[in-house]
């Protein structure tokens, strides 16, 4: 998962929590549209092929706060770790 977060990161992408566990990462996003394309960019570049993304758009005082959380298989994960601790 760690990798994951890295190439996010790696890539403008800017993450605020991850759960290995429950197979989840959660972005900051301030611009919902271009960030998901890149998030799905970065994905199939690391061959990750099945995962949900989330967008949350939270408003106060009038005043909106968006974050896209990436919910992930467990399975897909596993291999995805397999594959990269051999490295």
């Amino acid at each position: 998962m760690q990798f994951v977060v890295r190439a996010l990161r790696n890539n403008g992408i800017n993450t605020e929590c991850s759960c290995g566990h429950k197979y989840y990462i959660q972005c900051q996003s301030i611009d919902p549209t271009t960030e998901l394309l890149n998030i799905r960019t970065i994905l199939m570049c690391l061959n990750i092929k099945n995962y949900k993304l989330e967008l949350i758009r939270t408003v106060i005082d009038d005043k909106h706060y968006d974050s896209i959380t990436i919910y992930f298989e467990e399975k897909e994960i596993k291999l995805f770790n397999q594959k990269y601790q051999n490295k």
